[in-house]
């Protein structure tokens, strides 16, 4: 079964396809715009039409904010859409530094469409270097950092800055505003005598937008800052929770030592008092199970106690403790030979049926659900697969299945995180396959005795 083990990045392929099918929207615009806002331009350059159609008191700064207007109305589909187009690629790049000739290249390819569809000859100004440069800075910046909605608000803003720093007419020698109706409104400005007063309120608004520009991307930041340490937060709280009922579990289960051997005891006590053999028989087999109690319980306090078992063993453990009395058929299908596994029991035992319960789980509902423990040998390793036909897992979620707390159903999420400790524990690894709507397999791979061990000598 081919598996979806994880999404390129932490961005999921349906929010990238969405980012695409926006940048290509906004590409197309790019195209379509500048044919429609050709209508009437020549009346929004002319102040004393303004002045008629507007009743304005000053027609000509009027004139002004339109044009700008004008200007953003054009240029903007065509930065949002390369902006859009850049971030949809950046993190397929090899390497980031290549994020910067990519909105050039880009932006290159548009004009080049913008000619050929409308004849019409886009401007590459100092302007356009700002907002380029502007929109690589933004490309740079991760979207864990800076959501994509953010970046492009501080893109928008950018943009109007730089458009009325192309009115300022003392820097048209350095290669700004030099589109015709930039130009024109610079003439007019001069011709009516307010060119002063123009350049003033184009550089006060430059800085303004500009300056606001920057606290929206230092906001954006600082909430996503905070975003992201209530997540740690939240996370630190789970795992101390977790820490908190595991201790209290291994306090309880260590108190159980004390009565069993109490217990054990007063067995062996009764053992030697009577004369009947069948009471004789039945306290040497509360004997044996007081002596697997213990064995289970040293097992669970220390994860580092192992010993020699083999696979049948685990095997036969988890048949008895999970698939005795189950309602849900299981196969087991044992495909390698009965090889001997260093590990510690209890905890490989408890880490399958964690598996099988969640497989369990995977299958409810189904007319025609099964779970299969596969069994199989490699030259070094076992491999101990869980395999069902059920739901499946959802790719988004696949890089977050051994995070502690995460859990697509109503428990505590420590499931997977306490399987995959147990198997790294045990000097193996987990590994997991899975398609939405088709099933999953879980392996654990664990590798062979060497048979030079006993059980260790850790105990409780």
């Amino acid at each position: 079964m081919d598996g979806k083990e994880t999404s390129l990045g932490k961005m999921t392929n349906r929010r990238r396809f969405f980012i695409f099918l926006t940048a290509m929207f906004f590409l197309v615009m790019s195209v379509i715009v500048p044919v429609i806002t050709q209508l009437g331009k020549a009346e929004i350059l002319d102040p004393v039409w303004m002045a008629e159609v507007a009743k304005a008191r000053n027609p000509m700064f009027f004139s002004s904010f339109l044009a700008v207007l004008l200007n953003v109305i054009q240029n903007l589909p065509i930065c949002i859409g390369v902006f859009l187009l850049s971030e949809f690629f950046v993190p397929f790049l090899a390497f980031r530094w290549l994020s910067a000739f990519l909105p050039c290249a880009l932006l290159a390819a548009t004009y080049f469409v913008v000619h050929f569809v409308t004849s019409l000859q886009p401007h590459v100004e100092v302007s356009t270097i700002i907002v380029l440069a502007g929109v690589i800075f933004l490309n740079w910046l991760k979207s864990e950092t800076v959501g994509i909605g953010a970046k492009a608000l501080v893109l928008i803003q950018l943009l109007l800055a730089t458009e009325w720093l192309k009115l300022v007419g003392w820097l048209t020698p350095y290669g700004f505003g030099l589109d015709k109706i930039s130009l024109k409104i610079k003439k007019l400005a001069e011709v009516y005598g307010v060119h002063s007063d123009l350049n003033v309120l184009a550089l006060f608004l430059y800085c303004f937008l500009l300056i606001t520009a920057g606290i929206s991307l230092l906001f954006s930041k600082m909430l996503n800052y905070m975003e992201q340490e209530q997540k740690r937060m939240q996370q630190v709280k789970v795992k101390m929770a977790e820490a908190r009922a595991g201790q209290e579990v291994l306090f309880l289960v260590h108190d159980l030592k004390t009565p069993l051997t109490s217990i054990g005891g007063l067995n062996e006590l009764i053992g030697l008092r009577s004369d009947d053999e069948k009471v004789k028989l039945y306290s040497q087999k509360v004997g044996q199970s007081i002596s697997h109690m213990n064995e289970m319980i040293s097992e669970i306090l220390f994860e580092d106690k192992r010993k020699n078992v083999s696979v049948k063993e685990i095997i036969d453990s988890v048949v008895s403790e999970r698939l005795i009395g189950s309602e849900i058929s299981f196969s087991i299908n044992l495909r390698g030979q009965n090889r001997l596994l260093f590990v510690n029991k209890t905890r490989v035992v408890r880490a399958l049926i964690n598996l099988l319960t969640n497989a369990n789980d995977a299958i409810a509902g189904q007319a025609e659900g099964s779970v299969t423990i596969i069994v199989e040998d490699t030259k070094s390793e076992v491999h101990f697969s869980v395999v069902d036909n059920g739901k499946g897992i959802k790719a988004d979620n696949m890089h977050r299945l051994w995070d502690l707390g995460f859990s697509t159903k109503d428990s505590v999420g420590a499931g997977l995180a306490f399987v995959k400790q147990v198997v790294q524990a045990n000097g193996g690894q987990v590994l997991v396959r899975s398609m939405e709507g088709e099933g999953t397999v879980f392996t654990l791979i664990l590798p062979w005795s060497d048979q030079k061990y006993g059980e260790s000598a850790h105990s409780g």
